[in-house]
């Protein structure tokens, strides 16, 4: 019981890192959205002054009508980026206040840019980092030590159980009575054959530990398979910025 106590609480640390994570998230996709906004914004500006100034190529006969088509098709793709790219800011918004439990129409001022901030750890060091501090892998301990202890629980019966009762007692032609009777026993009860259903039970909690360890191993696995793709995905999220 305690086990599963140490393991429930486990799992309100994970859901409260889940939490800061999902938040941490929705706020840096508001500042990448509110970025691309400005640069739409500004590929739409820098076009329609361009347009201008073929349009009045055009009519000075510099240019041929083409190009002025040209110019106003680029433009008009530039106008519907710049529309997508306003559409996911107010969804990125409307996100974020749904991660941090605000109303969706609510509108922040956020004080941060994106910024890029080396990450100086090796993979090996962030693998035994996530291995050591995961509530997962703690939880996975938890669960085997249960197991384990189902074995003993199992093979408890090949044991005596014992009992001990005492009775005490007032007896007497008067209420509550003068006479005073107490007694105390006590008995063993060894069940010497039971047709093999306790080395059953020692045999399935087995089996249980060995699932319990193979579900840790398998867990162990897939944390270092997460945090080596993160890390190749962050490495070449760098090279991108370079």
């Amino acid at each position: 019981a305690k086990s599963n106590a140490h393991i429930a609480s486990l799992g309100v640390v994970k859901a409260q890192e889940q939490v800061k994570l999902d938040t941490a998230t929705a706020y840096f996709n508001v500042l990448q959205s509110r970025n691309l906004v400005a640069v739409n914004q500004q590929t739409v500006d820098s076009l329609a002054e361009h347009f201008k100034n073929v349009q009045a190529q055009y009519e000075v006969g510099i240019i041929a009508k083409s190009d002025v088509l040209r110019s106003d098709v680029e433009l008009a793709n530039a106008q519907q980026n710049l529309t997508k790219a306003q559409n996911t800011y107010d969804l990125a918004v409307a996100n974020f206040n749904n991660v941090t439990g605000m109303p969706l129409e609510l509108q922040h001022v956020m004080k941060e840019e994106l910024a890029h901030v080396k990450y100086e750890m090796s993979l090996e060091d962030s693998i035994k980092m996530a291995l050591e501090k995961r509530p997962e892998i703690a939880q996975s301990q938890d669960t085997i030590d249960i197991a384990k202890t189902g074995i003993a629980i199992a093979d408890s019966g090949r044991l005596p159980t014992v009992a001990v009762s005492a009775v005490d007692g007032l007896s007497g032609s008067e209420f509550p009575g003068k006479n005073n009777n107490w007694s105390i026993g006590v008995s063993a009860n060894w069940n010497l054959f039971d047709a093999g259903v306790t080395n059953a039970k020692v045999k399935s909690a087995k089996a249980s530990v060995d699932k319990a360890e193979f579900g840790d191993a398998q867990l162990r696995s897939g944390i270092e398979l997460e945090v080596r793709q993160a890390y190749l995905s962050m490495k070449e999220a760098e090279a991108r910025i370079e």
